[in-house]
């Protein structure tokens, strides 16, 4: 009975990894006519060249630190990100750039899927498939409906920059949580102590949307840990130390003043942490609406009818419906800090990347909490149903779960519809839209890179497609977008003409 409830399970897995394929193939397609675009011009001027003129990796990569060394002394402490995108910058941007839309979906994936097997499986004891059953359906919304698809996804620097070092921060996560709560209390290897030192250093050196609630969330774990009298509590310790010096490098560099100088008169830290409070309550309030709850309210069945964790213990729901507010919040005091507004889209593609995990996170706490109360009163008295009821209840259950992932997907094109990523993309492919903005950035190039021609006027692009569109040149030679394109193609000026 058991092997044949499983297989349903698994069917109604393979439909939901049908579903996510379907969801970002138009994605991985569109993303072959993205192309370097604003931030990614004035960075190429500088690391461009690594890699063409040398064709050494190590070279490559050892040239691409030293300029995040000269970024963190003059603009931002992100010494890993920036290290990062430096990087893929180099190798990718001139003939690959759809790489970044591929390291943007799949660390969210993998990550993930990852943080589930290892938090669900590994720790509560719900099988694998069961696990990924939970995750996938807010994978699929977070893919589906970031703030900004663009910024999400296509554009390198917000990549690299924000959605892998969220990524990272979810499997750091729960990695820490499964080393504080596991069941067998056992010291952490050294090549596990190497793999949160480096996890560690890459968050830590990243942005502070991601940063700065990790860092929260550490000695909250420790203090967990020694209340539990656990072994890893004193390496948990040590790592809070490395990690915070990590940080401090990053959040103190020159740079980081620098930046803040430029961006003008920041909040109090003090009236900054009280209004993320306000404003992270505005957003979940805002942004909880009908996709999101009907895509929950159909994971509480799965939830309630899970009986593989039996005799595991939800102990402390308030704490961790508490906790996850705390952090999320927290992601809102960097940016109220340095501008005294909660970001622009390519931060609030975190907030809900986050908002929709933790929603998730808690109803499921929350349903096992509540059926161990109802467990404890109900004595079990179930007798062996027959093979053909289990049948049946089996195929019920997969109709619908498919009845279920349509009615979901319905109501996010009837609520978001062309700014959905996947119909955004389908719209444009069919439509050739990506097919046209690409060629007419061909014919730019062509122009940019002809060294006979020194004075650039571009006209506006005829079809400007809402996933890979973001910023054109101005009709403003002086303005540093155009600036950008002209030191980089060795152009006295580049302009836009709207005659």
């Amino acid at each position: 009975m058991k092997k044949k409830s499983n297989l349903y399970d698994i069917l109604i897995l393979i439909g939901l990894l049908a579903t996510l394929i379907i969801l970002i193939v138009p994605l991985l397609i569109i993303a072959k006519y993205s192309f370097p675009t604003t931030d990614d011009f004035s960075y190429l001027y500088h690391v461009g060249p690594y890699w063409k003129e040398s064709h050494s990796v190590i070279k490559t990569l050892y040239l691409c630190a030293g300029y995040s060394l000269e970024t963190w002394k003059s603009w931002q402490g992100l010494y890993f990100a920036d290290w990062l995108y430096f990087v893929f910058l180099s190798f990718f941007a001139e003939k690959t750039y759809f790489i970044c839309t591929w390291v943007g979906i799949f660390s969210l994936i993998i990550s993930e899927l990852s943080g589930a097997y290892i938090i669900f499986h590994k720790l509560y004891k719900v099988s694998i498939v069961k696990s990924f059953i939970y995750i996938l359906p807010v994978i699929m919304l977070q893919i589906l409906l970031p703030i900004s698809g663009m910024e999400a996804f296509f554009w390198m620097a917000s990549v690299m920059n924000y959605t892998l070092p969220f990524a990272f921060m979810v499997l750091f996560s729960a990695l820490l949580v499964y080393c504080v709560f596991r069941d067998e209390d056992k010291k952490i290897n050294v090549f596990e102590k190497i793999i949160f030192l480096i996890f560690a250093f890459v968050i830590a050196g990243s942005g502070y949307i991601s940063g700065l609630p990790t860092l929260c969330l550490i000695p909250i774990l420790i203090i967990l840990s020694f209340v539990n009298k656990k072994k890893n509590s004193i390496f948990l310790v040590i790592l809070f130390a490395f990690y915070l010096a990590c940080f401090a490098f990053n959040v103190l560099s020159p740079g980081a003043g620098v930046r803040q100088s430029a961006a003008g008169e920041g909040d109090s830290a003090i009236h900054a942490v009280l209004m993320s409070f306000v404003e992270s309550v505005k957003y979940i309030k805002t942004w909880t609406n009908l996709p999101v709850i009907l895509t929950n309210v159909c994971l509480i069945p799965v939830f309630v009818f899970n009986k593989e964790e039996r005799g595991v213990k939800y102990r402390f729901p308030f704490l961790v419906t508490i906790i996850s507010y705390l952090l999320f919040a927290t992601m809102f005091t960097p940016n109220l800090y340095a501008l005294k507004i909660i970001g622009m889209y390519r931060v609030q593609n975190i907030y809900r990347f986050t908002m929709y995990l933790l929603i998730t996170i808690n109803v499921w706490y929350w349903i096992g909490f509540i059926k161990g109360i109802v467990l404890k009163k109900i004595k079990s008295n179930e007798k062996e149903t027959a093979k053909k009821n289990k049948t049946i209840v089996g195929i019920i259950r997969v109709a619908l779960a498919a009845f279920a992932v349509t009615g979901v997907l319905f109501t996010i094109y009837k609520t978001y519809g062309k700014t959905s990523t996947s119909v955004s993309a389908v719209y444009s492919l069919r439509e050739n839209e990506a097919k046209i903005y690409n060629e007419e950035w061909q014919e730019r190039l062509a122009i940019l890179n002809d060294e006979n021609i020194k004075d650039v006027v571009f006209h506006p692009y005829s079809r400007k497609p809402y996933l890979l569109f973001f910023i054109d040149v101005t009709d403003d030679k002086t303005n540093w977008i155009n600036e950008a394109y002209a030191r980089y193609f060795n152009k006295n000026f580049v302009v836009l003409s709207e005659e």
